[in-house]
């Protein structure tokens, strides 16, 4: 132990530092200091006299690696002895790792979970022994000592991740969330206890790594995660899969590719609200830059705010986030000059990603771009090459889900403009074409700005982006091409170009993140809720529930796959019939008919709302309404009973005709649910917990045989029952009848059945006829809305709905608005003669500005206002209502004002 170790005093619970030479060989004390003996005797004096403690051990709570100091002292120090006792059993030389008597007689415990135990402290004098015992508590919070940090690792090079925690009796490790045994070899990748040791490291080694501590006593974990990245030489690892490309299926009606077969393959995805799909593909060339077609970003007038780049995938199902998938932001677009898109002349653009820089992972890797003397060699007709992409599988058909792939050979430019007779002047020198003669096999489309690269020893090269064509795959046509070769000087130029100089001439920062000039570079300060080294990562922005209408939020920093979005730190998935940022936009909401059961649909706005027919509920009314079920007067309902407790006490007999004359029986109380119900909500209230003697009866009695309880309804006692300790015990054979007894914590016991007491009977709740709304009402639901007759001001308009049982209307929400509105409103005074007020109940009369409805809640979110209101014009219009020549629009009104009224009446009953 070093000096300077930190240990808690228990004496007074402050954390004091110790320096300590030397404690043995081990922990630094002086060897003169550590007792070699259990019993310590001090000095010479009388035997047998007076022991008493000044200073006890007291209990001790500690994390694990701790040290704890015990104290423990007598007043009189001469011929005393101290031993020490754990756990019953003296502690005695030598003393183990863990535990030591100090000079002093203390007692130094290094908390372990075998040191928590009690602890005695004996003080001896002659024949007189006292003690004191004091706990050693283990916290059961584990925690690291070391745990592993994020690296960047060259390819080929060794790396060790350190992992130890204390509490813990093993540390295991997973990769993007699998087993150890996906990973671990033991020769290459090996785990040396905590320790995880990546020797000549490759690119499947690149993800995320989580160290596991996990305890077996009570199950609990613990993880820290970390992440490796490692880094190439783009020249080393373009053009080379770690996955096969498998078998030669073909885009127009073919078979999928293995996933990671072509990692170049980019896939162009559209984020505008309307939209939120893939377009079109292009080819990963380096850490920063996609080469693509330039009509894909032309003719549907992208921006870079439009649409971002995903990595690594293998579908384009919408909504479906891969694990080894990445999307990065796209920062710049630059698109060849000479582009003409009427003939498609110079189709290729380059997209620049925002940084960070792109991963490189066995999924994610660069193609090569070949020289030029190369590319003409790997492009004459006859040679072979792949074009891959997600694109249709026939011309107006949708694009494929997976990713495909398809041999082509290249043709002749002759050829390819005599089967494009029509097109021949517009097939340049810059494109190339290919095709079978016999049609079967083409690229679609959804393909275009995807590759046509050839496998030329050991590499994939990028030779062409796919253009355009005539149709797909039919017999004597052939795919369109931009040649690439001749547009390798301008490739470099503009990608060589834009390669950073000033760390934040490129704007490294997002999300609004400031960038600020190092020596070394330079640094990002990022807006409130945004980190990392380019604030590319969002601070839990889920937690606030952006995404609306049952939309997921999706943390991009969270994801297996991260979904980098330009100024969005998450990414919400939208329910079917939503979309937009926060899934806030509805889309033909009525549109599917999701009201069930003939229910009615309201649009109302971005969302719909079902006016369920009878006996059903639920948003989509697709919920059976249980029927209301009621109580006669004095009972309580439980589930479809009712429960009451006489008034008066009879003998079981009695009790039992009292209840039938009522309807009813005895209760029966066949589970404990029912048992506690009438006991805390009947017998308690009136009787207590303990004063009162007598039975309460129920109905449950062995009248007929002895022994053999029968319920009032006929069946035996079943499994459950609350007898008291010895009950039924049948005292003096004379008792066949069940009852409470409140002093016995109201457990059962068997009684004289002619002897008086109270009693519960119970009958069964009724069902109410089925309500409806009297004639010249409308009825929403359980709410019943009238129109009046005749004018009155506001305050006599409320009297008015309240001497009928009811209340001016609540228009809380846009659908009950629009069904008063359609329903009730718009048959009397159509759509736009009507000029004067039509109270609802709504008022700011109480505080001016504050509006609260009828019921006392305020007004919340939703309103219907016109523009402008309210305005409390004059000082005097505190009432709201509707304005039929402003469509229905809310404004306030003079409160005293005789105009028209809609009151509301509930079918249930009350308010």
């Amino acid at each position: 132990m070093s000096p300077g170790y930190r240990f808690t005093s228990p004496m007074s619970k402050t954390t004091v530092l110790l320096c300590i030479i030397q404690l043995t060989s081990i922990y630094g004390f002086p060897s003169d200091q550590v007792r070699q003996y259990g019993a310590v005797r001090h000095g010479r004096g009388k035997r047998d006299a007076t022991v008493s403690f000044r200073t006890r051990p007291s209990n001790q709570t500690a994390m694990l690696g701790d040290t704890v100091i015990l104290h423990c002292a007598a007043h009189e120090q001469n011929d005393i002895s101290v031993t020490w006792y754990k756990g019953g059993k003296a502690l005695t030389p030598p003393f183990t790792r863990t535990i030591f008597v100090l000079f002093n007689n203390d007692l130094l415990v290094i908390a372990n979970r075998d040191n928590a135990d009690k602890y005695t402290c004996e003080l001896k004098r002659g024949n007189t022994r006292i003690s004191a015992d004091a706990w050693i508590t283990i916290h059961s919070e584990m925690r690291f000592l070391e745990a592993p940090v994020d690296a960047t690792v060259q390819f080929g090079e060794s790396h060790v991740f350190r992992c130890s925690a204390i509490g813990a009796d093993r540390i295991t490790w997973n990769k993007d969330g699998r087993p150890p045994s996906s990973f671990i070899d033991g020769e290459r990748v090996l785990q040396n206890r905590g320790d995880l040791v990546l020797t000549s490291v490759t690119l499947t080694d690149t993800g995320r790594y989580t160290c596991k501590a996990s305890r077996d006593s009570d199950g609990h974990t613990t993880e820290a995660k970390t992440t490796l990245v490692v880094d190439v030489d783009i020249d080393g690892v373009c053009g080379r899969p770690f996955h096969a490309t498998g078998s030669d299926g073909f885009i127009v009606g073919g078979t999928e590719v293995e996933p990671g077969a072509f990692p170049w393959q980019a896939m162009l995805w559209d984020i505008r609200p309307t939209r939120n799909r893939f377009f079109c593909s292009g080819s990963l060339i380096n850490k920063r830059w996609v080469i693509t077609a330039a009509h894909c970003i032309r003719e549907l007038g992208l921006t870079e705010q439009d649409f971002i780049v995903r990595l690594g995938k293998h579908t384009s199902v919408r909504g479906v986030l891969e694990a080894n998938e990445r999307s990065y932001i796209v920062e710049r677009i630059i698109v060849h000059p000479d582009f003409n898109g009427d003939t498609y002349e110079s189709d290729v653009a380059l997209l620049q990603l925002a940084l960070p820089e792109v991963t490189f992972t066995e999924y994610i890797l660069p193609i090569c771009l070949p020289e030029i003397p190369e590319a003409r060699r790997l492009i004459r007709p006859g040679n072979i090459g792949t074009v891959t992409g997600w694109g249709a599988q026939a011309v107006g058909e949708g694009t494929s889900e997976k990713l495909m792939k398809v041999s082509l050979p290249v043709v002749s430019l002759r050829r390819c403009r005599d089967s494009h007779p029509q097109y021949a002047q517009e097939i340049s020198q810059n494109m190339f074409c290919a095709g079978r003669r016999e049609g079967g096999k083409d690229a679609c489309e959804g393909d275009s700005g995807g590759p046509f690269a050839a496998f030329d020893n050991g590499r994939w090269h990028l030779l062409g982006v796919v253009s355009w064509g005539d149709g797909c795959a039919l017999r004597g046509k052939y795919g369109v091409y931009t040649r690439l070769h001749r547009f390798r000087d301008w490739i470099t130029e503009q990608t060589e170009e834009q390669e950073v100089i000033d760390g934040c001439a490129s704007n490294p920062c997002q999300h609004g993140g400031v960038c600020v000039r190092q020596q070394a570079g330079y640094t990002c300060e990022c807006p409130a809720g945004r980190k990392g080294t380019h604030c590319e990562q969002a601070v839990e922005e889920c937690t606030s529930a952006p995404c609306r209408n049952g939309g997921r939020c999706v943390e991009g920093h969270d994801l297996p796959s991260w979904l980098v979005l330009r100024h969005q730190g998450y990414f919400c998935e939208c329910l079917e019939g939503w979309e937009g940022r926060n899934c806030e936009q509805a889309i033909s909401a009525c549109a599917s008919n999701p009201c069930q059961q003939g229910g009615q649909c309201m649009d109302t706005g971005n969302s719909y709302s079902c006016d369920c027919p009878s006996g059903y509920t639920g948003e989509n009314c697709q919920i059976a309404r249980p029927e209301q079920l009621y109580c006669p007067d004095g009972y309580e309902r439980f589930k479809d009973r009712c429960f009451s407790l006489s008034t008066e006490v009879n003998s079981y007999d009695g009790a039992r005709s009292v209840c039938g004359v009522a309807g009813g029986r005895l209760a029966l109380l066949k589970v404990e649910e029912t048992n506690s119900f009438v006991v805390n909500q009947l017998l308690k209230p009136r009787f207590g917990s303990g004063s009162y003697n007598p039975q309460i009866w129920f109905g449950l009695t062995d009248q007929v045989q002895e022994g053999a309880w029968v319920w009032e309804d006929g069946t035996p006692l079943a499994d459950w029952s609350n007898w008291y300790g010895g009950q039924p015990d049948d005292n003096g054979n004379g008792e066949d009848c069940a009852g409470w007894r409140p002093y016995l914590r109201y457990k059962w016991t068997d009684y004289d059945c002619s002897k008086s007491g109270f009693h519960v009977c119970e009958v069964r709740a009724s069902r109410p006829e089925k309500l409806g709304c009297p004639d010249g009402h409308e009825q929403l639901r359980d709410t019943c809305f009238s129109l009046s007759t005749g004018g009155k001001s506001y305050n006599e308009a409320k009297l008015d709905c309240q001497s009928s049982g009811g209340r001016l209307a609540l228009v809380k929400d846009k659908a009950t608005n629009d069904f008063v509105v359609n329903q009730v409103l718009n048959p009397r005074f159509g759509s736009g003669s009507y000029n004067p007020q039509i109270w609802f109940g709504l008022t700011d009369q109480v505080q001016e500005g504050a509006w609260i409805w009828e019921d006392g809640t305020p007004l919340a979110d939703w309103s219907n206002w016109y523009g402008g209101q309210p305005d409390d014009n004059g000082n005097g219009e505190d009432c709201a209502g509707w304005r039929p020549y402003l469509r229905y629009k809310w404004t306030d009104y003079d409160c005293s004002k005789t105009v028209f009224y809609v009151c509301e009446y509930s079918i249930l009953g009350g308010q």
